[in-house]
């Protein structure tokens, strides 16, 4: 699937939007993004919730994504439920919780919305979220 706003100056392709978020984001979570962005049609949205424990220490965040169309939806879910391979742990959600979050990550590529939930940890703090946040050129919203 690749589609094109080219009428309003903007590239919209399936590569276009993937090269993006592969250059913006951290792995594993750069490769998780750049499977969700697939297209321009605003749809509902979907939720990748991520845990990874080491030892006694868990680090989650969630990745929420808006607009994208019903295709998109499953490729994300389908996305999300690869990347379930222990010890990182993966759940296809509706949205992300709210209850101990450090903050959020607003991200926005080519019309495409996500947020990234930072959740309290012994491993993360707000300044490191936020820092990489700021990395992947998003808007840091402290809880």
């Amino acid at each position: 699937m690749s589609t094109s706003n080219k009428s309003a100056g903007l590239s919209c392709t399936k590569d276009d939007r993937r090269a993006r978020f592969l250059r913006s984001s951290l792995s594993p979570l750069g490769l998780l993004i750049a499977l969700f962005a697939a297209g321009c049609n605003p749809a509902p949205s979907t939720a990748c919730d991520l845990s990874q424990t080491t030892g006694s220490i868990t680090v989650r965040i969630c990745i929420e994504f808006s607009d994208l169309t019903a295709s998109e939806i499953e490729e994300a879910d389908s996305a999300c439920e690869a990347q379930n391979d222990p010890p990182l742990l993966t759940e296809v959600v509706d949205s992300c919780p709210k209850s101990d979050v450090l903050g959020i990550c607003e991200l926005t590529v080519d019309g495409m919305t996500a947020q990234e939930f930072f959740y309290e940890s012994e491993a993360i703090t707000a300044a490191t979220a936020e820092q990489q946040c700021d990395s992947q050129d998003g808007v840091w919203n402290p809880s």
